[in-house]
């Protein structure tokens, strides 16, 4: 993740390259943070061209290992309709499964899309927040943070 920082601080194009080989490298093997930091390379488009399904795909996999940074990237995409159609309830869903993991930041995001959902919705988000987060792993440590400006 260094490399990353490092390489685009400093507009170092060929190092970006690298870092961005050796990052999806890392999470081709199933790295967590590896698979977060590809997610946030494709959504923002730096070192890669800016590709909201990628973002999306690779930060899917990341929430599934139980990242609850992958998991709120996850509720603001589906909040915002980037790379996949917009879906409050499952924005819901997400933000609150990071929320439970301990993302502040999740927790105020979910707390605004509390409001905009019917009763109804949100009784079957809260209903497949728990199924989830019954189904994933929770990691243990501190949480996983991306470098500044991601």
């Amino acid at each position: 993740m260094n490399l990353v920082q490092n390489a685009w601080q400093h507009s170092e194009p060929l190092a970006m390259i690298e870092a961005v080989d050796w990052i999806r490298k890392a999470a081709e093997q199933e790295h967590v943070n590896a698979q977060l930091m590809l997610g946030a390379l494709y959504e923002k488009g730096r070192g890669l061209i800016q590709d909201y399904e990628l973002a999306y795909d690779w930060y899917r996999r990341a929430a599934q290992q139980g990242n609850a940074l992958a998991m709120e990237r996850l509720g603001l995409m589906f909040a915002r309709g980037r790379g996949v159609e917009q879906d409050l309830e499952q924005a819901y869903v997400w933000l609150n499964l990071a929320a439970a993991r301990g993302d502040h930041d999740a927790e105020g995001e979910r707390n605004k899309i509390h409001g905009l959902l019917s009763a109804a919705e949100l009784t079957h988000a809260q209903e497949r927040s728990r199924t989830l987060d019954l189904e994933l792993p929770r990691l243990t440590g501190t949480l996983q943070t991306l470098p500044f400006g991601f």
